[in-house]
């Protein structure tokens, strides 16, 4: 058990420096923006889409750079690969139920004219994908590399900004909302996650640290 603590404890203070920077950036993006917009509307709508957009781009890009330097790292260090895995996995999760948090206080604080009800469930489902994404694409620069894992995400990002945006302008972003908070899609979402970490783990345990 000493040794999954001493992985835990790795990958939660990885993980946390990257929250809080990141978070701090929004933080004063949030201040500048909140300066410049006096009457406070546009703020309000703007940092509506800002918060789950940053948090899924945090376990995307988070889960590259974990592939391609902090595994090889606490690998070399002398933790197993099961720690190193199931470390990595839960301290994602952790990070995930973090910004979840995040959305749930910032929604408190809406004026009620810019509340939206299914605002945190949407956030939440955005943030499991977001987390089994960063996840898969960390599988697949330990098994292929990281010039594989570079065109992955450069493709995938361009088919999930380009096809989001095609489906709101053609359904409505009502449409898309009432679709993404349906029971459903989180039972897909879960089902997602889990099975894209049972594969980051089996490409954890069957990485081999070169120097």
């Amino acid at each position: 058990m000493k040794g999954y603590l001493r992985g835990m404890f790795y990958w939660v203070c990885c993980l946390e420096k990257l929250f809080f920077s990141i978070l701090g950036g929004v933080v004063v993006v949030f201040a500048v923006f909140a300066f410049v917009d006096k009457d406070m509307e546009q703020f309000y709508r703007w940092t509506l889409s800002y918060m789950p957009m940053m948090g899924v781009i945090f376990f995307i890009a988070g889960g590259i750079n974990i592939a391609n330097e902090q595994i090889p790292m606490v690998m070399s260090l002398g933790t197993t690969r099961k720690e190193a895995a199931w470390g990595v996995i839960i301290a994602m999760h952790g990070t995930a139920l973090q910004f979840w948090i995040l959305t749930i206080v910032y929604n408190a604080f809406l004026p009620p004219t810019y509340v939206v009800d299914s605002y945190v469930k949407v956030c939440g489902v955005l943030f499991l994908f977001g987390c089994a994404g960063g996840n898969g694409l960390g599988a697949v620069v330990l098994r292929f590399g990281s010039k594989v894992g570079l065109r992955v995400y450069l493709c995938s990002l361009f088919l999930l900004v380009g096809g989001g945006i095609f489906i709101v302008k053609l359904a409505g972003a009502a449409a898309v909302i009432s679709f993404i908070s349906s029971m459903g899609v989180l039972v897909a979402a879960i089902l997602f996650d889990a099975a894209v970490s049972a594969v980051y783990r089996m490409s954890i345990r069957n990485y081999e640290v070169r120097v």
